[in-house]
């Protein structure tokens, strides 16, 4: 089973899904495309580094809510056109990618050319925490 829950502010479950993990979109990102209609403006989305895509994150921001999650391991932290805010933030501009897949041609028309991101450092000192 794979389980996908949105949270809000202190913890508090907004919403949670649980779909059987068999063949093509039945994954953690395909569930939670599903769920994305249940956020709204002003909702905090706090999720892991998987769920650092161009396509979760400009949906999120297309229904007002804020994402709080890791960049993922293969995304740049520190990318040559980040506009730098103070130490340890910038800002950076993700373009869309081509279009995927499990996406309409009219639905991915209707994604922006662009995202803003800001891009925030966190340093765990504590021994035996991760600190990326």
């Amino acid at each position: 089973m794979v389980q996908i829950a949105f949270l809000i502010f202190a913890g508090l479950l907004l919403i949670q899904g649980i779909k059987a993990l068999t063949g093509k979109e039945t994954g953690e990102t395909a569930l939670l495309r599903q769920l994305l209609d249940e956020l709204r403006p002003g909702d905090i989305l706090v999720a892991d580094c998987y769920l650092c895509t161009y396509w979760i994150v400009a949906a999120c921001l297309a229904r007002g809510a804020k994402i709080v999650m890791k960049n993922h391991h293969k995304r740049d932290d520190h990318p040559a056109n980040a506009r730098r805010l103070c130490k340890g933030q910038r800002l950076v501009i993700w373009q869309r990618p081509d279009c995927p897949d499990w996406m309409s041609k009219e639905d991915y028309q209707q994604q922006p050319e662009t995202i803003e991101i800001r891009l925030v450092d966190v340093h765990v000192p504590q021994k035996g925490f991760r600190p990326d």
